[in-house]
């Protein structure tokens, strides 16, 4: 068996998830899903979220969590982003000038 589909955490009902699991279900590469399986590489809390979301298994601190407690978590982490998230520039409402067009020579 390769040490990367070595299986290292496991979810609610017991069964492992491995590296390469977790890798196709956040669109990560294997090595990166082997450092955060292994604790090697920290867990952000919304990556543990779209782990969760993703395959079932509550990792990155999110193991003394209920299911309630995640959603709230979910719901509070987007708020937040979606109240940082800077405001789209305005679009302009007439065309830009090429250049040199429209300027005093």
């Amino acid at each position: 068996m390769d040490t990367d589909d070595a299986p290292t955490a496991s979810s609610p009902a017991g069964k492992p998830i491995r590296p390469i699991e977790l890798a196709d279900a956040l669109d990560i590469s294997r090595p990166y899903a082997q450092l955060l399986l292994t604790g090697k590489r920290p867990w952000t809390q919304a990556l543990a979220l779209k782990a969760w979301r993703a395959t079932g298994h509550k990792l990155g601190g999110l193991e003394a969590l209920t299911d309630d407690e995640c959603d709230q978590l979910e719901r509070l982490t987007g708020a937040i982003r979606d109240a940082a998230a800077p405001e789209p520039a305005p679009v302009p409402t007439r065309p830009i000038a090429a250049s040199g067009e429209g300027f005093a020579v």
